[in-house]
């Protein structure tokens, strides 16, 4: 059998992981999620940057059929959406 370089777990907590019963093992996978997911969430938002509202006004003006009112009205609503 190859040898894995990218193993994440040494053969002791291996260990450990096969004794837990179904609760412990959810508890277990539940942190697990929770760390890596929080911090690839944050890494992904620093990577990211913001939106600018003006870049869109000037998109969205280009487009034909969409006037200043419709615009103004999209944008507040994107607003809005994205204060939440």
């Amino acid at each position: 059998m190859a040898i894995q370089k990218d193993i994440v777990i040494n053969r002791k907590e291996y260990q450990n992981i096969k004794k837990k019963d179904h609760n412990q093992m959810n508890l277990y996978l539940q942190n697990i999620y929770k760390n890596a997911y929080m911090d690839g969430f944050k890494a992904g938002t620093e990577s990211v940057p913001g939106i600018d509202i003006t870049e869109i006004q000037k998109v969205l003006l280009s487009i034909k059929g969409l006037g200043k009112k419709r615009v103004e009205v999209i944008l507040m609503a994107l607003e809005k959406e994205l204060e939440c």
